[in-house]
C-alpha cells in the first residue's frame, strides 16, 4: 500500500514468559500487524478500493485460522502497548498510528476478540475504529461509539471511566458486569448530584438494575467524558474502603 505506513509491532523475546506456544504468539503478532494495516485502509480508501478489501479479506482469514489454537483472544492494553498474557506483542511509538493509545486514551484497557467477529461484524468493528478516529475532542469518543455500535463478537473493560448519566449526575465505572448480554450496564460509583455538586460520600448504582413494572433500565450512560475537565482524579474513588 504506497504511502502508508504500519506502526512496529514488538516481537516477544525468549526472556518474557508466555504461557502461550510460540506459534500462537506469532499467530497474533500477524494478527496484529494485519488489524494495523487494515485499519490504516479503511481510513485511506473507500469500501470498493481492492486495497481495503484484500487487507479485510486478510484479516477475516487469519482471525479464522486463529480461533482453531485459543477460544477467544484477551489483550491488555497500556499506553503504547498490547499485551498476551505477560508478553508485550505489540508496540507503536506513534500516538497518532498507534492502536493501543486509541483505546487507552478513552479508558480502555482490556479488550477480548471472539470467534464471530471475522463474519460480517468484522466490517463494523473496523468502521467504529475508523469513526474513533475521526473524533475531535469536544465530541463522542470510542467507548459512546461503542456502546452504540453494541458489538456481539467484541468486548472490553472501560473499568475507571468518567461517565455521565441520562440523570445529569456524573459517575465513574467501578465494575463490569460479568454477563456480556450487560456490558453496558455496569456498576458505577456516583460522586456528583444533578447540577455537578460533589457528593460528599459517593452511591454505588448498578445500572444493570431493572425497573420491576416496566422491565426498562432505571439508569443509564449517556455519554463519556474527560475528568480532567472537572477537575476529577479518578484513583480516589476507585481505592476500596
Amino acid at each position: 500500500m504506497t504511502g502508508s505506513r504500519t506502526p512496529p509491532v514488538a516481537a516477544p523475546t525468549e526472556e518474557q514468559d508466555s504461557d502461550y506456544e510460540p506459534a500462537v504468539l506469532a499467530a497474533v503478532q500477524a494478527l496484529l500487524v494485519t488489524l494495523a494495516k487494515t485499519f490504516r485502509a479503511y481510513q485511506l480508501y473507500d469500501e470498493n478500493n481492492p486495497v481495503r478489501r484484500r487487507f479485510g479479506d486478510q484479516l477475516r482469514n487469519e482471525l479464522t485460522a486463529l480461533w482453531s489454537h485459543v477460544e477467544q483472544l484477551v489483550l491488555r492494553i497500556d499506553e503504547d502497548h498490547m499485551y498476551l498474557g505477560e508478553v508485550a506483542i505489540y508496540h507503536s511509538e506513534s500516538r497518532n498510528d498507534s492502536l493501543a493509545f486509541l483505546f487507552f486514551k478513552d479508558g480502555i484497557r482490556e479488550i477480548k476478540l471472539l470467534p464471530g467477529l471475522e463474519t460480517e461484524e468484522l466490517d463494523r468493528f473496523l468502521g467504529v475504529l475508523q469513526q474513533a478516529r475521526k473524533l475531535v475532542p469536544e465530541g463522542d469518543d470510542l467507548l459512546t461509539v461503542l456502546w452504540e455500535a453494541d458489538l456481539r463478537y467484541f468486548e472490553y473493560q472501560p473499568v475507571g471511566t468518567l461517565v455521565i448519566l441520562d440523570t445529569h449526575e456524573l459517575a465513574i465505572v467501578a465494575q463490569v458486569n460479568k454477563d456480556p448480554a450487560l456490558l453496558h450496564r455496569p456498576i458505577v460509583r456516583v460522586i456528583s448530584d444533578p447540577v455537578g455538586l460533589p457528593l460528599p460520600q459517593p452511591k454505588t448504582l448498578d445500572l444493570a438494575e431493572s425497573d420491576p413494572a416496566t422491565g426498562a433500565a432505571r439508569h443509564q450512560i449517556i455519554k463519556t467524558t474527560d475528568p480532567q475537565k472537572y477537575g476529577i482524579r479518578v484513583s480516589d474513588y476507585l481505592i476500596a474502603t
